[in-house]
């Protein structure tokens, strides 16, 4: 037994030698590689479970789902699965790689037309997320890769769940179903109404509305005990404000529109 986890754990190297260091957190690491046995060789990506928590059923279960999430892409929203390895007891999935700069460290010289254009992205990319029964789960800058070729990209995975509001109007609170994580800084407020949406799409409105504000009046429109600004800036269409005022403040109609009509 302890032959043969060897010599799949050497076919495994093998196939995807582990190149450079991609990033590491808590709930997983990632390493720049490629295929050498398979006829794809553009850049990939292979993601793993950390050893400590390959007995965690919770970390486990989360991480089987980003694969699945990732496996629903026809690289509208995300990028690509590739190969994934989720039943053996250290498992692995192996991605497309998203070349860019994250939104998070865009120099301030990039004019604020170019990073609305990239919400833009986003906003049709959550579109087409939401409409697969998803929610992206952490939507935050860093989350929001640049692309050379002009086009903005989600990646980062790891928390996302299914949708509980497929066909309806108000939705019940189930916290007890999903283990939610995350970016406090981009997630709804923990009240009533903010529990509630914290499990359909306008978790990833909110987020998406958090970092508009960002753009336009270069603070946080909660941070430190301050309110959103009521009027738009100079510059920002009046009907943008009022829509991502609408996300900020969980309105029921902003998740009944979508991500496009937010960013339209």
């Amino acid at each position: 037994m302890a032959q043969s986890r060897a010599k799949y754990a050497m076919d495994v190297s093998r196939r995807y030698p582990l190149l450079a260091a991609g990033g590491r957190g808590k709930q997983a690491a990632l390493w720049r590689t490629r295929d050498f046995e398979g006829f794809s060789r553009f850049p990939l990506v292979i993601k793993s479970l950390p050893p400590a928590l390959a007995e965690d059923r919770a970390a486990r279960a989360m991480f089987c789902q980003e694969a699945e999430v990732l496996s629903c892409n026809g690289q509208a929203w995300g990028p690509r699965l590739y190969d994934r390895h989720t039943q053996i007891k250290y498992p692995f999935f192996v991605r497309e790689y998203s070349a860019g700069i994250a939104f998070a460290h865009l120099g301030k010289n990039v004019a604020r037309k170019q990073q609305l254009m990239w919400l833009a992205d986003v906003a049709q990319a959550l579109s087409s997320l939401h409409a697969g029964g998803w929610v992206h789960g952490d939507i935050k800058p860093a989350n929001i890769i640049c692309g050379s070729h002009g086009q903005a990209r989600l990646v980062d995975f790891g928390s996302a769940y299914r949708r509980f509001d497929m066909a309806l109007d108000v939705t019940p609170w189930r916290g007890w179903q999903v283990p939610l994580s995350g970016s406090v800084a981009y997630q709804p407020p923990a009240d009533t109404a903010g529990g509630a949406a914290s499990y359909d799409t306008r978790r990833d409105l909110y987020a998406l509305a958090v970092i508009v504000h960002e753009v336009c009046t270069g603070r946080h429109p909660f941070r430190n005990g301050r309110e959103p600004e009521l009027q738009a800036p100079l510059g920002v269409s009046k009907v943008l404000w009022r829509r991502v005022l609408a996300a900020l403040t969980l309105d029921p109609a902003v998740r009944r529109n979508g991500a496009v009509w937010l960013m339209g």
